[in-house]
């Protein structure tokens, strides 16, 4: 007898949404099927915004004990990996940015279908990570080299990740965001 098993996250909508059995009938049809097969859980996040709750619901760890919330889960061994342990296919359908690039949610999938834009991913790299350090170097705290070895890396990393991207599965992608994606992926 097989297992078979959707984790589905729905970022920034309200649990009393799907608890209540007419509303969720109503709203979400075919969701609502899903959960009259199996279950509903109502889940307490670690923190109120997604780039902090991610971390820890995938890998049950604190993410502040593994350099915190900039890096995702690049460092440390998610649930997936135990998935995977039992032989079954994975799959990660998303939209969520926050999931993007660099940040190691997709690497251990066997088939990932993302909706991401990537200037928004570059942009939040830009923003949640490289400024910090641009200011360390500012306020004299970082050396010249430090933050062009930190820049490389970090900056590398996103574009590197943009570029294997040549080939991805890009059915479920708006014309306009196909479009964009290729001309960053050419410009990477």
């Amino acid at each position: 007898m097989s297992t078979k098993s959707m984790f589905i996250i729905f970022d920034a909508l309200r649990y009393d949404l799907f608890a209540d059995k007419n509303i969720r009938k109503n709203l979400f049809p075919e969701i609502d099927k899903i959960i009259k097969k199996g279950f509903l859980t109502k889940a307490v996040a670690n923190a109120q915004a997604t780039q902090f709750v991610l971390p820890s619901l995938w890998t049950s760890s604190y993410p502040l004990d593994y350099g915190g919330y900039d890096f995702g889960i690049r460092n440390r061994s998610s649930y997936i990996e135990d998935i995977k342990k039992r032989k079954i296919k994975t799959y990660m359908m998303s939209t969520c940015n926050q999931m993007g690039v660099g940040n190691g949610y997709d690497d251990q999938f066997d088939e990932v279908y993302a909706t991401n834009d990537y200037r928004l991913i570059i942009e939040q790299k830009i923003n949640r990570t490289i400024l910090y350090n641009i200011n360390l170097y500012k306020n004299k705290q970082i050396t010249k080299k430090q933050i062009i070895t930190y820049l490389q890396k970090e900056f590398g990393i996103t574009l590197n990740k943009i570029l294997s991207f040549k080939s991805i599965n890009d059915d479920l992608w708006p014309i306009k965001l196909k479009k964009i994606n290729r001309k960053i992926i050419l410009n990477c």
